[in-house]
């Protein structure tokens, strides 16, 4: 019941995909999980599915060589209606980058544009950007389409719903890193300039926090209905 199709077109690409669904020929869950891989470059994708109606797609376009993709979906079908896509996961890259997107709840929405490189990551992350939505309906945007060097982390804990996060990065050398629980939560931002720092942590519910950072090595951090700390990184 799971569809899985890989286009590899370069050399030296690879692609590993892991689905374990409902065991059905019809009905509401059917299909299952969809995955698709496209590979024009030397590149690398993974990609885990368990539960129903998960899709993931993974573009790696020439330019993305050495780039890695990684994605892991768990749903359960309880409360999921006949015919509705659950969670969803887009990667589109065109430069040497990396993502990480962890989507374990329901109808949570993912998408990742990279066409800018970043071959050294820090600020304690292992790929340039690092999504986790373990909530219900949450939807996160990370665009790296600037600079070099840009990292990004968007953590959407079990207990939040309608959490929504935009990253947006154009320069270089930016950090973003925001961190939401809690019900009807949002987060906005976009950093045009270089070396720049946005922490954005809410809880409780119906927050909004935009952060613009066009100048260069600015630190900006907000913090609603939360203890007194920062997100660790």
């Amino acid at each position: 019941d799971n569809r899985s199709e890989i286009v590899q077109t370069a050399a030296d690409a690879s692609a590993t995909v892991n689905q374990l669904g409902n065991s059905t020929t019809g009905g509401p869950d059917f299909p299952t999980n969809t995955s698709l891989i496209t590979q024009n470059s030397a590149a690398t994708a993974s990609v885990t599915q368990a539960g129903s109606q998960n899709i993931s797609t993974i573009t790696q376009n020439a330019g993305a060589a050495g780039a890695e993709a990684i994605v892991i979906q768990t749903t359960a079908p309880v409360g999921i209606g006949p015919f509705d896509e659950d969670n969803t996961s887009t990667i589109t890259q065109s430069a040497d980058s990396s993502a990480y997107v962890e989507q374990i709840g329901q109808k949570n929405s993912s998408t990742v544009l990279q066409s800018a490189a970043n071959t050294a990551v820090g600020n304690g992350l292992l790929y340039a950007v690092e999504v986790r939505q373990l909530g219900q309906d949450g939807a996160s945007v990370v665009e790296q389409t600037g600079g070099t060097g840009n990292e990004a982390k968007v953590t959407q804990t079990s207990g939040s719903s309608l959490a929504d996060s935009s990253i947006i990065q154009t320069g270089a050398d930016n950090f973003a890193n925001v961190s939401q629980d809690g019900i009807n939560n949002e987060s906005d931002i976009l950093q045009s300039g270089n070396a720049n720092v946005a922490t954005v942590m809410q809880g409780g519910n119906d927050n909004l926090s935009t952060i613009t950072q066009s100048g260069s090595n600015n630190t900006a951090t907000v913090m609603q209905n939360v203890p007194a700390a920062p997100p660790v990184n």
